[in-house]
């Protein structure tokens, strides 16, 4: 046994929370990226809420349709209506990965932000909760130091990414 694995890890606070840790991570980083983008137009709030809304449940559609047709090629007999409803059940995570931002976005524009100023906020929102699962992924595998700052930093960095670019598109 090497030292590493006589670490012990903490139990995963990820397991259970929404099936999909994945699916959730693309929502989030999908719908910063629609905002950026819709928003690098001056568009009005609500342009940028249908826009996000459609990109988010375009891109959901994508996820449905590849898994279904990847698990038809994998199990051709099996029915495909259990292969569509399950797929629609687990990739349902997108959809939810998507909340956080798009609920800030419209508390922020409720409270009186522009849209481009609740886009910001937004964004913060998606690096926050990106940065927060890069600790807990990081924790799940026992990094402690400069490697858990390298797991929150990697993760975060998609979301300033997408910040980079609605400051590049403005």
């Amino acid at each position: 046994m090497t030292p590493h694995d006589a670490t012990p890890r903490p139990t995963n606070p990820l397991r259970g929370v929404a099936g999909d840790v994945a699916g959730l991570l693309y929502g989030a980083i999908v719908t910063a990226a629609a905002m950026a983008v819709v928003s690098a137009h001056e568009a009005a709030a609500g342009k940028v809420l249908l826009a996000v809304a459609i990109t988010l449940v375009v891109y959901y559609c994508a996820h449905v349709f590849t898994r279904v047709e990847a698990d038809r090629l994998d199990h051709p007999t099996a029915s495909f209506t259990d292969d569509l409803r399950e797929a629609e059940r687990h990739e349902l995570t997108v959809l939810i990965g998507g909340l956080p931002a798009v609920s800030a976005f419209v508390v922020s524009v409720y409270l009186g932000a522009t849209a481009s100023r609740a886009v910001d906020i937004a964004l913060w929102v998606t690096i926050g909760l990106l940065g927060i699962f890069g600790y807990l992924v990081g924790r799940q595998s026992g990094a402690t130091g400069w490697r858990l700052v390298v797991e929150i930093g990697g993760a975060a960095l998609f979301g300033v990414a997408v910040a980079i670019l609605k400051a590049l598109l403005h």
